[in-house]
């Protein structure tokens, strides 16, 4: 191919133009060179004959001169943000064409930056201006409990203050208590881990959420030796029946022991933490087992944090199995305590980064206490995940 800006350039000589003005017309009459030879050679011609009819424009001077004068004086000034966008994406593509290695480091800086900018923003969409996928989860509110003597933030919930605090309080409409577990699920191929809920029954009404299938944990089976039941995962329920409605009524085993489905949860239920089926908490008021649970409350409409909790402190204080020696309750709204993804088109809620836990999601809590002069089992959970 010829060397087109020495052909405009040898053209041009008698013209007389400023070094800037010459650079910038060579450049763009060059450019249009190039254009018209390489259309001609599509179109079949030989490169003798496209570079003879190419040059037949430079040949021109009536043209030629007609065409800088435009340039210099054109008729009308640009109108418009956008006029002059043509010859600069003209211009762009140019300097890629001559740099290409530079230009595709440039694209890819910016799409690493515009990309990285998006994915915050998605978090923070749904961290803080979204709503959480509950009905009025303005009014949904994490209960624990706090122990400075031991000096923990949070220590859990004790059964006999959760079926206090339910039972005796006079700001909630309702409140649910879990625990997360872990089982071996068999009887579909090899046995697979599933992270699993141990839950109230009071969850579903607590979340708003209505069944895809089937019915909720009964009075029984939610109470000590209760029958074996669960509720499965809406992604579970798809990996394991396909989506068969058959499910239901079927058995499986869950760490060598026998459950049955009696219902599937629908995709909003992804709180507790990554739970793919629940259980039934089946918890007994009279057993001690230390400080282990987690609870959600749906406060009354008009009621605040503020008075919730000075409600579950009179509650606590009088009915506290430690008479509020070590622990009392604490509340935080549930969106400070639940982080969000975004996942395709829906809004999926699938971590819950507590705040003991915030950056590297690490829980460090006091599991196991019994007093007096009883042993304190520390009880860790580690899940390493990237936490913006």
């Amino acid at each position: 191919m010829p060397d087109w800006k020495a052909v405009v350039r040898e053209r041009l000589a008698g013209l007389n133009l400023n070094g800037a003005r010459e650079a910038e017309i060579v450049e763009e009459l060059a450019q249009d060179l190039e254009d018209r030879y390489s259309e001609l050679r599509v179109r079949g011609a030989s490169e003798s004959e496209a570079e003879l009819l190419a040059r037949e424009v430079l040949g021109q001077s009536e043209l030629l001169a007609e065409e800088l004068r435009r340039r210099d004086h054109p008729l009308f000034e640009p109108a418009g943000p956008l006029s002059g966008f043509r010859h600069d994406l003209r211009l762009a593509f140019r300097n890629m064409r001559a740099r290409p290695a530079f230009s595709f480091l440039v694209i890819g800086m910016l799409a690493l930056g515009i990309g990285g900018n998006a994915a915050i923003f998605s978090i923070f969409n749904g961290m803080f201006l979204r709503p959480l996928p509950f009905r009025e989860s303005s009014r949904l509110v994490d209960l624990d409990e706090t122990a400075p003597k031991w000096n923990l933030k949070y220590v859990g919930i004790a059964n006999a203050d959760f079926y206090a605090w339910r039972k005796q309080n006079s700001t909630f409409e309702a409140m649910a208590f879990f625990k997360q577990n872990d089982y071996n699920l068999s009887g579909f191929g090899g046995a697979q881990r599933i992270k699993a809920a141990r839950v109230t029954r009071d969850m579903l009404e607590i979340l708003g959420l209505q069944l895809v299938l089937g019915r909720n944990f009964s009075l029984y089976e939610d109470s000590p030796g209760g029958a074996k039941a669960i509720l499965l995962g809406y992604d579970l329920w798809q990996r394991l029946f396909q989506g068969n409605r058959a499910a239901l009524g079927r058995v499986v085993k869950l760490s060598g022991e026998p459950y049955a489905v009696i219902g599937v949860l629908p995709r909003e239920a992804v709180f507790p933490d990554q739970a793919e089926l629940w259980v039934p908490l089946g918890a007994s008021p009279n057993e001690s087992t230390g400080w282990y649970l987690n609870g959600i409350g749906r406060l009354k409409r008009g009621v605040s944090i503020e008075q919730a909790r000075a409600d579950l402190l009179r509650v606590h204080t009088t009915t506290s199995l430690n008479g509020n020696k070590v622990t009392s309750p604490i509340i935080a709204p549930l969106r400070d305590r639940a982080s969000v993804v975004y996942n395709d088109a829906s809004i999926i809620y699938k971590r819950w980064p507590t705040r003991r836990a915030f950056t590297t999601r690490v829980v460090f809590r006091a599991a196991r206490y019994h007093p007096p002069g009883g042993v304190a089992e520390t009880e860790s959970r580690r899940e390493w995940t990237w936490n913006p």
